[in-house]
Formats: C-alpha cells, sequence, structure tokens
C-alpha cells in the first residue's frame, strides 16, 4: 500500500467533483434550458463548493496530525472509496447521459438534478464527517501512548551567559570545521580567500571545503503573481509519456509549436488588470512547456481547469468570461486555440468517451468569441481562426500538419 493512500484518494474524489462540474457546463452548451433552471444552477455551485470544502478541510487535518494523515486508516480509506464510487457511478454517469444524449426519458423528473444535487451534498457531507472522525481517532491515539519516564539529568555546573557545555568529541568536529572553512574577500575586483580559523592563513586558489561567499543583496520582485498562477519549468525534452492508464502521449508537432509561441507576443500589450496578466501568465507557460516536455505542457493546461474550479474569485471568472471584455475574450480564443493544438497530448483522457464530441462541442466556441469583435482586433484571432480553420477540417486532431502552415508560421 502506498504511504500516501489515503491523499491520493481525495484527490482522486476532487477530480471526479470537477468533471461532474465540466458536464454540467456541456449540458448548458449542448441541450435547450428552460427560461428556469435554477436546479442546475445550484447543482454546479454545491458541486465548486463542495471540493473547496472537503479539500480545506483535508488541509487543515493535514497540519494538525502531520503526514500520517496522508496513509489515514482502514475505516478513512473505506469510506472515501465508497464516496468516488457514488460520485462515478450515480452522479457523474447521469450528467454524461444528460449532457451528450446517450438516453432518452419521458419521466418528468427527468433529468433530475435536485437528485443529484441531494446525492453531491450527501457526499460531501459524509467526507467531511469521515475526516473529522479520522483526525480524532489520531488525537485519541496519541493520547494513549504513554511517554518513557525522563532519565535523571546530571547536575549541570553554572555557566556564565556566553559559556556552553560540550563533549571534547564535539568540539574536535568543531575545530576540524573551522579549519577547513573560508571566507570570500574581493579587494579591488580580486577576489581572495582567508582562513575561518587563522586569519593569517590566505591564498588565491579556491580551496576545498566550506566557503563562505560575500553578502549580495537580491533584487525585491516587482510583479504580482495570481496565488492561482504557478511557476513553469523546464526540463529536457521527452517525445512520448504515460497518462496512468497504459498509453502514450505524443508530442505536438514543433511547426505547431512555434505557431502556438509566436501569437501571445501579440497579446502581451493588450494585458493591463492582474486578472488578465495571470491569464496570459499561463497560457505563456503552457506553450513554453511545450517545447521541451508533453507532460509538462499537460500539467500547465491542468492549471487553468484548477484556477477556474477552486481558486478563481467568483468577481474574477464573472469578468473574464464577461461578452464586454474584449481582452478576456480573446484570452479565451487563445485558451480555446491552445487546447485544441494539444489534442495528440489530451487525446488518451477521451481513450473510453466520445472524444470528437468533446472537441466538436469546444471548437464551436470560437464563434461566439469572435462574434462581434471590432476591426482593429481582427489581426489578434489569426492564430485562433487558423486552428478554427483545422478543426473543422479535421486535421488538427492527430497533429498533422500540412505544408501551407510551414509557410504560414
Amino acid at each position: 500500500m502506498s504511504p500516501t493512500a489515503f491523499k491520493q484518494q481525495v484527490t482522486q474524489l476532487l477530480a471526479e467533483m470537477t468533471t461532474c462540474y465540466q458536464f454540467c457546463d456541456a449540458i448548458r452548451e449542448n441541450r435547450r434550458l428552460g427560461s428556469t433552471h435554477e436546479a442546475l444552477d445550484k447543482l454546479q455551485s454545491d458541486i465548486k463548493h463542495g471540493a473547496w470544502n472537503i479539500q480545506s478541510a483535508y488541509d487543515e487535518l493535514r497540519h494538525d496530525c502531520g503526514s500520517r494523515v496522508e496513509l489515514g486508516d482502514e475505516m478513512a480509506r473505506t469510506a472515501l472509496n465508497r464516496a468516488i464510487r457514488t460520485v462515478q457511478s450515480n452522479i457523474q454517469t447521469r450528467l454524461s447521459e444528460i449532457a451528450y444524449r446517450q438516453r432518452d426519458s419521458h419521466n418528468p423528473e427527468n433529468p433530475g438534478f435536485r437528485k443529484l444535487n441531494d446525492q453531491m451534498t450527501n457526499v460531501e457531507a459524509d467526507v467531511l464527517d469521515e475526516l473529522e472522525n479520522l483526525g480524532t481517532r489520531f488525537k485519541n491515539a496519541t493520547a494513549e501512548v504513554s511517554k518513557p519516564a525522563a532519565p535523571k539529568q546530571l547536575a549541570r555546573p553554572k555557566l556564565k551567559a556566553d559559556e556552553v557545555v560540550i563533549l571534547s568529541k564535539e568540539l574536535d568536529v568543531l575545530m576540524q570545521h573551522l579549519k577547513s572553512s573560508w571566507i570570500e574577500t574581493s579587494v579591488a575586483g580580486e577576489i581572495f580567500y582567508v582562513n575561518a580559523f587563522d586569519d593569517k592563513k590566505r591564498q588565491w586558489e579556491r580551496p576545498n571545503g566550506f566557503i563562505k561567499a560575500p553578502h549580495r543583496t537580491v533584487p525585491k520582485p516587482t510583479t504580482h503573481q495570481q496565488t492561482w498562477e504557478q511557476p513553469t519549468r523546464r526540463p529536457a525534452r521527452d517525445d512520448t509519456w504515460s497518462n496512468g492508464n497504459g498509453c502514450q502521449a505524443s508530442s505536438v508537432d514543433p511547426v505547431l509549436v512555434r505557431a502556438a509561441l509566436r501569437s501571445p507576443d501579440e497579446v502581451a500589450l493588450l494585458c493591463r488588470t492582474e486578472l488578465e496578466k495571470g491569464v496570459y501568465g499561463m497560457l505563456l507557460g503552457t506553450e513554453r512547456a511545450l517545447v521541451t516536455s508533453s507532460r509538462d505542457a499537460y500539467m500547465e493546461l491542468r492549471k487553468f481547469y484548477v484556477a477556474f474550479s477552486y481558486h478563481m474569485s467568483h468577481r474574477d471568472f464573472k469578468e473574464f468570461t464577461n461578452p464586454a471584455n474584449q481582452i478576456c475574450q480573446l484570452l479565451q480564443s487563445h485558451f480555446l486555440a491552445l487546447q485544441l493544438t494539444m489534442t495528440p497530448v489530451t487525446n488518451n483522457e477521451w481513450v473510453e468517451k466520445d472524444r470528437m464530441t468533446k472537441h466538436g462541442v469546444t471548437s464551436r466556441w470560437f464563434g461566439a468569441l469572435r462574434r462581434d469583435i471590432p476591426e482593429d482586433m481582427k489581426g489578434y484571432y489569426e492564430w485562433p481562426m487558423w486552428v478554427e480553420k483545422e478543426v473543422k477540417h479535421d486535421r488538427l486532431y492527430n497533429g498533422i500538419v500540412t505544408r501551407e502552415v510551414e509557410v504560414e508560421f
């Protein structure tokens, strides 16, 4: 058993709840809703807040009880397994059927969003109760462990304020360390080294041992980074990687990567608010990661969904989806283009699902995003509009690059 088995279960449960949230978005896109759809709105809102509550409760328990929470115990792992199965089999399956018309029903209670919301609320309550019970069991187990009797301490001699008592063996180790330690010194641009034990011992060559470097002032960062924006990593490039299901995800064609990297440079000058700069930073981080690692690019792409589902405030999310905000509409179109460009990487997520339906729904969002753009903004939509054209001709799903694309980009 993994030493982080319980932590992995909590992560899986949050991922399943995020998938349910995305199915609610698909229902709004694919199905015709009535004039009032409070039940769907409440279900989607409760899913988002439920996931946040579970994550917060786990983090608090981890802070109070330490790393043993990551393993949990048999009772906690059984309860989490039951919650995951309920979300997968009862809630997620039903939302998928509604979103993609996989089953028709004339039952007046269909689609039953209130019933699904009740089930999700019960799952949240059960998980929160189990986290609280797990913390109680850990605290009781700690209290029951008898503390060993403290050994008798020998009377220590009275010392002055600047004196300590150490063993002779420890003194020898400290003296040896001090003799092999050096202080880097610079005079008139020339660097030499002074021994920490004997300041008369100096040399120009860099010595072996510990070297204390001179103090250097580190400039403070001037840009503010959003809490949901994470720094990117640049490892060596890997061509394929496993998605956990035994499948190998290919890297994106270099021509498409270069096209993706060229486009954000033009958009950067338009971003003014912290929200716009934060989304632009995540776009740039994902596109740069494509150069070296398809796996890292996929992990960067997932940060968008985490930000939209958990970290982005309601005000920022409302502003980001505001049709009147031309910059955010532009950023949305670039996000969709990037998502479809990475189809060779993300294809393996949809091995057992309707992949073409998902991509078709995503590509149709381009039309709404560029519907009313002014003339002076059309140049910034060049790359997203090209991606839309390639998707319509079914060329981008397999990473196909035509000769005209190589000339264009």
